[in-house]
């Protein structure tokens, strides 16, 4: 994912707009957004190094999800989060439960969540 938010952050820069925004059709986006991305892991890999495996992990669908949302939050992740912050909202206004102590990371690639005590 870093390498797609990477990738939009370039088109930010260059074009002043996020893929998705501005009423293009998230297709052109998508092959626009797609490019960067080959482009960015070229820069990243050495020389003569094959990418091919590299770009097998940076699925299509993903591409189109990014371009979709426009520059937006993942709603997937928000609505996680927001329903974490309103559960522990209602354990502290009814004293029932105990509450997240300190730190809470949650990990949307691999849907893992910690809470730590920093």
């Amino acid at each position: 994912m870093d390498i797609i938010d990477e990738s939009c952050w370039t088109i930010k820069k260059e074009k002043g707009r996020f893929p998705g925004t501005k009423r293009v059709p998230v297709s052109i986006d998508a092959q626009d957004l797609r490019k960067r991305v080959e482009a960015l892991i070229k820069e990243s890999v050495k020389e003569n190094e094959d990418i091919e495996p590299i770009l097998h992990n940076v699925t299509d669908s993903a591409i189109a999800e990014m371009c979709r949302f426009g520059a937006a939050e993942l709603h997937v992740i928000s609505s996680y989060v927001g329903g974490i912050a309103s559960q522990e909202i209602i354990k502290l206004a009814t004293n029932q439960y105990v509450p997240i102590d300190n730190t809470f990371v949650f990990d949307g690639h691999t849907q893992e969540s910690a809470t730590f005590k920093l």
